[in-house]
């Protein structure tokens, strides 16, 4: 379950995935929201059942790539309220710019861009082309921008989206969460040659799914145990994999555990309670467990389904000093383990 209430001094990581979209929503100490992309929960935004229950100043809110994985329900985000900071670096928003005609695109992206650049138009100030090395500070915390470079973007308009996607770098009192979107190789090595020390992060949503092309091994290189969570895609042949060389295992090579929202593949336990499995019986197929829990004297147990419709989503909280706890996982989310 989620919780009754958020602790005021520790920042908050909420991660949706229903295995046909991701939303990030990051709570900064102690009211600033901020929302990256946006899927669909129980019939509304994912980031809706987020603002709607604890409150809060809207303060930013970033459409990553125009991937309908991403952009599901993102005009209610936008409805909330006004947002302080809008950032998208989608040249489909451009005015004197455009590769793609009008009915390419499907309605709801239509509807999107034509929303977003009313805001932009409205508040100026609130405008944000996510270029590589733009950044903006929300509240005690501040997000860059670490790909794509507008260069790259104006050079290629037929790249593929995922390679135009905008992964963001969050800084809060010293400490750094990764928010990897889509970016695939070979342009992390690129990234992390122009930020170094991305390594040393407590938090990472893992990019691309966390597929074989979205783990980059000198991320992972840093000691000490952090909070990784990547959510899956389950179209085609879904992702991740779990192969030898596939993103799971090598995220288990740099710690213990890793969390994702749901499976690549449907499976009966899924809207039931939390999961967990180790890395061989996702490999072999295997159905997940319900994550067994201890009460006073010793007593263990398995948690019952929640049977909630608010599912998919993994939840995290850090505090000033660097200690990240996983405070609730949804149905269907499942932790994995070596």
């Amino acid at each position: 379950m989620m919780p009754d209430k958020l602790d005021p001094d520790r920042l908050y990581l909420f991660v949706f995935g229903p295995g046909l979209g991701e939303s990030i929503i990051l709570r900064v100490p102690p009211s600033d929201w901020i929302v990256v992309d946006s899927c669909r929960i129980a019939d509304r935004a994912a980031a809706r059942h987020i603002l709607s229950r604890y409150g809060g100043e809207l303060s930013c809110v970033v459409l990553t790539h125009p991937h309908r994985d991403h952009y599901r329900k993102f005009s209610q985000v936008l409805a909330e309220g006004d947002w302080s900071v809008i950032g998208c670096s989608d040249l489909e928003l451009g005015d004197d710019w455009s590769t793609t005609s009008e009915n390419q695109l499907a309605n709801e992206l239509e509807q999107i861009h034509a929303e977003i650049k009313r805001h932009w138009k409205r508040r100026p100030d609130c405008r944000w082309w996510t270029w590589q090395d733009t950044f903006r500070h929300i509240g005690q915390a501040k997000l860059t921008a670490l790909h794509p470079a507008e260069s790259f973007a104006r050079e290629n308009p037929e790249a593929e989206k995922n390679h135009l996607s905008t992964a963001i770098l969050l800084e809060w009192r010293g400490l750094k969460v990764l928010l990897g979107a889509d970016v695939e190789n070979p342009h992390w090595e690129t990234i992390c040659e122009r930020f170094p020390a991305l390594a040393q992060h407590v938090a990472m949503k893992i990019a691309h799914h966390a597929s074989e092309n979205g783990v980059y091994d000198p991320l992972l290189a840093a000691d000490g145990g952090r909070f990784w969570v990547a959510t899956p895609y389950n179209l085609k042949d879904g992702l991740p994999q779990f192969g030898e060389r596939d993103g799971p295992r090598r995220l288990l090579q740099g710690q213990p555990e890793f969390y994702l929202t749901g499976l690549p593949r449907a499976h009966d336990r899924q809207m039931d309670a939390p999961c967990e499995a180790t890395f061989r019986e996702l490999q072999e197929g295997m159905r997940p467990r319900a994550v067994p829990f201890t009460l006073p004297g010793g007593l263990t147990g398995a948690m019952a389904p929640s049977r909630s419709d608010v599912c998919c989503y993994v939840i995290a909280a850090i505090t000033p000093d660097g200690t990240c706890e996983v405070v609730s996982c949804g149905p269907g989310s499942v932790r994995v383990r070596r």
